[in-house]
């Protein structure tokens, strides 16, 4: 270990911690060695009346201590000693994670509660011609408001800086001893921002009002697998903070029966059917080939239009003669090689409103994808809707 310190040329400095602990063994080693001149015959009660050195470490040993502060004591002894190597430390390390955070968290409070500092930060912007934007606080039971919190500081950050500089909160940031951002805390605000950029959209997509169907799951962790895996050029504190995104995110939609529903319904929702393998065309093919064949898409039949109505007997007896003269297994297969075969829709294409197009060209696959594409992506839609109506009660 020391040779890997000193090959990144770090010096470590001494534990004054166990100082207490060399004092205590050198006074009694001088006591050992000093001649007897006490008058006392009783040697034990002189044993019993010499001083020990109260230690975190001896006090522990004593039981004196709990098992919450030993952790404590010990926590704060491994800070103290590897408090020069915060890059090579795991990004959710309770001692060195929230450090930079926290000097940004604290600068926004500050910032917040000040009415000066707002009217200071306001004259800033307008001098730097910069957006004028209020500073954004991180909330613990919301997503992503550590993001938009960094991103929003980042981009008034300028204005921040211009503002501590002037007379009128000079000297109470002084007073208040707000710790200052060095070089590093803004870069690692940078790479945070860059890396959680992806996965902010990503939860935006997943919880939009319009269109949220369980289809763009697989796609969406998919890309996010691509965006969080390790590169070469990164550095320490992107490689770690892509490792314990990812490590999280990896854990999701294990179960097989749930991986199966996710495929299934990511090949029928027309956008991203070219995403998924083999697996799931077969898994289609085998529940339409177990469907009923009298069975249709539970949906509105539209109002004919005149010249439907003056042939509907015609068309109904053409239309049954077609479905007698193929079998159901025929007709699914013709209907999937025709929906294979079709280029993907736009992105921007609701994917319920395209089988609704599309369903005299493929009964049988409209019917099976209105059943998976229903299930929304998360249940953020519907949380909101509560949420809502708890404001309105």
């Amino acid at each position: 270990m020391i040779k890997h310190l000193r090959l990144h040329r770090i010096q470590v400095t001494e534990c004054r911690v166990f100082e207490s602990l060399s004092q205590a063994s050198s006074n009694q080693s001088e006591q050992d060695t000093r001649p007897d001149v006490s008058i006392n015959a009783n040697s034990s009660q002189a044993v019993d009346q010499t001083p020990q050195c109260a230690s975190p470490f001896t006090i522990a040993a004593r039981g004196q201590m709990s098992a919450q502060q030993i952790e404590e004591c010990h926590r704060k002894v491994t800070a103290y000693f590897v408090k020069r190597l915060h890059p090579f430390s795991d990004v959710e390390s309770p001692t060195f994670s929230d450090q930079w955070v926290a000097k940004i968290r604290t600068v926004v409070v500050w910032m917040k509660r000040r009415s000066m500092a707002k009217v200071v930060l306001r004259e800033k912007q307008q001098l730097l011609k910069m957006p004028q934007h209020s500073l954004i606080l991180d909330v613990r039971t919301r997503w992503n408001s550590v993001y938009l919190m960094l991103e929003r500081f980042t981009e008034q950050y300028p204005a921040i800086q211009a503002a501590s500089l002037d007379q009128r909160l000079r000297k109470n940031m002084a007073k208040d001893r707000l710790a200052r951002l060095n070089e590093e805390d803004f870069r690692k605000a940078e790479d945070f921002i860059n890396v959680m950029k992806l996965l902010y959209t990503s939860t935006i997509c997943v919880s939009s009002e319009k269109s949220p169907t369980c289809g763009q799951i697989l796609p969406i962790l998919h890309k996010l697998e691509a965006h969080l895996s390790v590169e070469e050029g990164d550095t320490v504190f992107i490689s770690n903070l892509k490792k314990q995104v990812w490590a999280n995110l990896a854990k999701r939609y294990q179960d097989n029966d749930i991986r199966t529903f996710l495929q299934v319904a990511t090949a029928l929702d027309p956008r991203f059917k070219h995403k998924v393998d083999d697996i799931a065309w077969a898994e289609i093919l085998r529940k339409l080939k177990l469907m009923d064949e009298q069975q249709s898409p539970a949906c509105k039949i539209p109002r004919k239009t005149p010249l439907e109505e003056l042939f509907a007997e015609e068309e109904a007896e053409s239309k049954l003669l077609q479905q007698s003269s193929m079998s159901i297994k025929k007709r699914a297969d013709i209907e999937l090689n025709m929906y294979q075969e079709m280029p993907p829709a736009v992105l921007s294409q609701d994917p319920a409103a395209w089988w609704w197009n599309e369903r005299q060209t493929f009964p049988l696959l409209s019917n099976l994808a209105f059943s998976y594409l229903c299930v929304q992506a998360s249940s953020t839609p519907s949380e909101r809707v509560f949420s809502t109506t708890g404001d309105t009660i």
